[in-house]
């Protein structure tokens, strides 16, 4: 029973490492992880400024800063001073960029990662091709080859 969880224990770990990878290598595409850090910067300041104009708790002016750079806009909180307007329309066009600066790193990601998956495969063939053109004895070496190394991997 013991040994079970710990293999389960081993798999999420696994997974975690993989999630952490994949989310590293996402973040990284297109400096989208600096994108991020100016969009938690904007939120913040806006908030604030927002909490400033508009009368407000310094919460209700994040989250109203949060709602409008995300494009939804519930509408429950709405600027009415021009200064509180000014500051909303600054965070709508940030966030509209934002939008199309997600759809790219995406995009990006998933085409970077396919064009990986197809050299990886032309190694795959160019290999196979080269090991047809070899003799027999050249096909045994290289098979000793092959185990020998096998033997040294983890």
């Amino acid at each position: 029973m013991r040994i079970t969880r710990l293999f389960r224990l081993t798999r999420l770990v696994t997974l975690l490492g993989r999630l952490f990878k994949k989310s590293r290598s996402f973040l990284n595409t297109n400096g989208f992880k600096y994108l991020l850090y100016f969009s938690l910067l904007f939120i913040i300041t806006g908030g604030g400024l927002l909490a400033y104009f508009e009368d407000m708790s310094v919460l209700d002016g994040v989250w109203c800063a949060f709602v409008t750079l995300a494009t939804v806009g519930y509408g429950d909180i709405a600027p009415s001073t021009n200064g509180g307007r000014a500051i909303a329309v600054i965070l709508m066009l940030f966030g509209i960029g934002l939008i199309g600066s997600l759809t790219s790193t995406i995009t990006s990601y998933y085409l970077h990662s396919k064009k990986n998956e197809v050299v990886s495969n032309d190694r795959v063939d160019m290999v196979e091709k080269m090991y047809n053109e070899l003799n027999d004895a050249e096909k045994e070496l290289f098979r000793e080859k092959i185990k020998e190394d096998a033997k040294d991997c983890p």
